[in-house]
């Protein structure tokens, strides 16, 4: 249903929506490899159905919608309320807030700061990010926030040499921050 509403509402071509799908269903499968299908896989998959159409609509358009972000929020947040009743770990629940606050905090400090840097999208998708990092663990907040980063500087370093020009064009950062996201938590444990 979100795939189409996106179609229908964003001018989304059919091959995009496939590859949406195709995306997010490949994270369903990874995220449940990794976490099985308890309590703990809740927040990570929440943001896996929105994930895919975020990631490549910004690579699209250089923008996150916010009517998406609104479901993302949505998502993030009445699943973490789930896993925190359904298992009394209220505690996750809190470290899960505090790392939405925490990457919502910096990233709109360094949109401030540094006006240009960084897009008002990703500063909106630093909240769900640092929600669901925070729910695996504190280090996986700074793992994935680091390397969303990283592999965003390595894509522009690339582009930059290819194109052998130095003003370039900027990167859709939230793709790399959700790329990051989910490496980080598919890869530690």
């Amino acid at each position: 249903m979100l795939l189409l509403a996106i179609r229908h509402r964003e001018d989304c071509p059919w091959w995009q929506v496939a590859l949406q799908l195709s995306a997010t269903a490949a994270l369903f499968i990874m995220l449940a490899e990794r976490y099985g299908l308890g309590t703990q896989a809740l927040v990570p998959i929440a943001l896996a159905v929105t994930a895919a159409p975020l990631a490549i609509f910004d690579a699209r358009t250089r923008r996150l919608p916010n009517w998406l972000m609104l479901h993302t929020y949505a998502l993030v947040a009445s699943a973490t309320a789930m896993a925190a009743l359904r298992t009394g770990a209220f505690e996750v629940a809190l470290r899960t807030l505090a790392g939405a606050l925490l990457l919502l905090t910096f990233c709109g400090t360094l949109y401030v700061l540094f006006p240009g840097q960084l897009g008002g999208g990703d500063v909106k998708i630093a909240g769900p990010l640092g929600a669901v990092l925070a729910s695996a663990a504190w280090s996986a907040v700074f793992a994935g926030l680091l390397l969303g980063w990283t592999l965003a500087a390595i894509a522009q370093l690339f582009l930059r040499a290819v194109r052998r020009d130095q003003a370039g064009e900027a990167l859709p950062l939230g793709t790399f921050l959700l790329i990051g996201t989910f490496a980080t938590l598919l890869l530690t444990g």
